[in-house]
């Protein structure tokens, strides 16, 4: 009885039906995907399909079903060599495109006229996170491949140990095809000087303008007494 099941199962597994509604459903996920890269990126095509466990399942089961029927309907014989090719020239395809994937290495290395260069920029999108500690000047820095997508769940959460401290990275928010611009503030005259504060914050005092840091004034292109201010030696 067990063995009349299996010989059923390989039946229904490996048949022309199976092949051909794998098939199909290969042939929908790749034109889904097609669309899916040209509306939200590359990334969301490779976390929805090229990349996920389901479709290595599909080429996988795919390739064995068609070496599989290779050999049940004898597709070497000379009538049948127009489906003998199809069936080859699939297989060498999915060979490759594993080779590919598990061996391969996909990225770009840039050479100038004239010179040399033995390093190449990986096609894979990495997440890069630099810590250092200020007081012994100690960094560390971690990459990890990660590939994101405006549609999926991006969430993770990276931990990296220095000098004893840990830094915890988790995921708030991502945001793609985001394009740096100027704007301009209207309410800055032709010109005005960027004057930097506490060590990190920008303040820009335009053509006439007063600024103060604590109790000292600060005037631009105008005298104090402009403002009501006298015995002060601070306009710029």
């Amino acid at each position: 009885m067990n063995s009349t099941f299996f010989q059923r199962l390989n039946a229904i597994v490996f048949s022309m039906k199976s092949m051909s509604v794998a098939l199909f459903i290969f042939l929908v996920a790749i034109g889904a995907a097609t669309f899916i890269e040209s509306i939200y990126g590359i990334q969301s095509a490779k976390i929805i399909i090229y990349n996920a466990l389901w479709f290595e399942v599909l080429l996988t089961f795919l390739t064995i079903n068609l070496i599989a029927n290779i050999f049940r309907y004898q597709m070497w014989k000379p009538e049948k060599i127009a489906m003998f090719t199809f069936h080859i020239s699939f297989i060498v395809i999915m060979i490759g495109a594993a080779l590919t994937r598990y061996v391969g290495f996909e990225g770009m290395m840039v050479i100038r006229e004239g010179t040399s260069s033995n390093f190449i920029y990986t096609a894979d999108p990495h997440l890069l996170v630099f810590a250092q500690d200020k007081q012994s000047g100690t960094t560390k820095t971690i990459a990890e491949k990660k590939f994101m997508s405006i549609i999926t769940d991006n969430d993770f959460e990276m931990n990296l140990d220095i000098k004893g401290k840990n830094v915890s990275v988790r995921y708030v928010d991502y945001q793609t095809r985001m394009i740096d611009s100027l704007v301009i503030n209207q309410s800055f005259k032709e010109t005005a000087l960027e004057l930097v504060t506490d060590g990190m914050q920008s303040n820009f005092v335009g053509e006439g303008d007063l600024f103060m840091i604590g109790a000292v004034p600060l005037a631009y292109q105008k005298t104090l007494e402009t403002f009501g201010i006298r015995n002060k030696k601070m306009a710029l």
